[in-house]
């Protein structure tokens, strides 16, 4: 298809922003919160197995934000942002990298790190930085 990306590199950071840290420390507190009441309820000994299990359960919606870079062709673009779209993002402005799509739903269920930049067309290509679950789904409807 027109719009596949030609990955360069999967960043390893996606917590993108101070909010991104704040939430994730919110749900580690609220983790050892639980672990204590559960341990003044019912002292069971399940401390571990509650962070643990928490922290796992969180892991996927993390890692499924990881930015991955890579290019668009140029002829593909209106393909590409057809898919952006269809994908539940919408643009939220300008940046110093380019143009920035981010989800509709409600901020408070998504990382900033989310979030979809399509940079200035470069010769035939367009540098893009696409969420990892994104590029995953994209490459799943060429198939």
């Amino acid at each position: 298809m027109a719009c596949t990306i030609n990955r360069r590199s999967i960043g390893m950071n996606p917590l993108r922003s101070a909010r991104d840290w704040a939430i994730l420390a919110g749900i580690v507190a609220l983790l050892f919160a639980e672990v204590l009441l559960l341990e003044w309820w019912q002292p069971s000994g399940v401390f571990s197995a509650v962070v643990i299990g928490g922290l796992i359960g969180m892991a996927p919606s993390v890692f499924s934000s990881l930015p991955v870079r890579g290019t668009v062709k140029a002829t593909g673009r209106i393909a590409f942002l057809g898919r952006v779209e269809q994908a539940g993002f919408v643009l939220a402005g300008e940046g110093p990298e380019g143009r920035i799509y981010k989800s509709k739903g409600p901020r408070w269920l998504s990382w900033d790190s989310n979030r979809i930049i399509i940079g200035a067309t470069d010769g035939d290509e367009i540098p893009v930085t696409v969420p990892l679950h994104f590029y995953i789904s994209l490459k799943r409807r060429q198939l």
